[in-house]
């Protein structure tokens, strides 16, 4: 676990033991690679104990980290391999990327799924459909 910040150690600590295992799964499926998932994570949580007061004081410190454990998984990502997964990300906006894996590759609930990315499920269930829609127009396997 990434050094918990002096202040709210305890809020860390439980963020990071509720949060970790989905954000590892997700890194995986995203690079690839255990080893690039594990530092993409290890790097996000980082970044999150290092500003962890101002996290907590955001609008959504849940949709807050998702955007840190995004951008450093972008970082750990060969994406020049043609995969399935990088394809949704090239013809798909972000966060419905995101819900696609969340939801059809990794099989979680809607309310995880939402809850992990700070968003309301109904806001979810919206970025899906859309998804799927483009699906067919974009040979996008979701």
């Amino acid at each position: 676990m990434a050094r918990p910040p002096s202040a709210s150690p305890v809020d860390y600590a439980a963020f990071h033991e509720l949060h970790h295992d989905y954000y590892l799964h997700y890194a995986c499926l995203r690079t690839g690679d255990e080893a690039a998932a594990a530092q993409a994570v290890e790097a996000a949580f980082a970044q999150l104990a290092a500003t962890w007061p101002d996290v907590l004081r955001s609008a959504c410190p849940a949709a807050l980290a998702w955007r840190v454990l995004g951008r450093t998984v972008v970082i750990h990502t060969d994406c020049r391999r043609r995969s399935a997964l990088c394809e949704i990300y090239r013809r798909l906006e972000g966060r419905q990327a995101d819900v696609v894996l969340l939801r059809r590759h990794l099989g979680l609930s809607a309310e995880t799924a939402a809850g992990l990315m700070g968003i309301d499920p109904s806001l979810l269930y919206a970025l899906l459909r859309v998804a799927e829609r483009a699906a067919p127009a974009t040979g996008t396997y979701v």
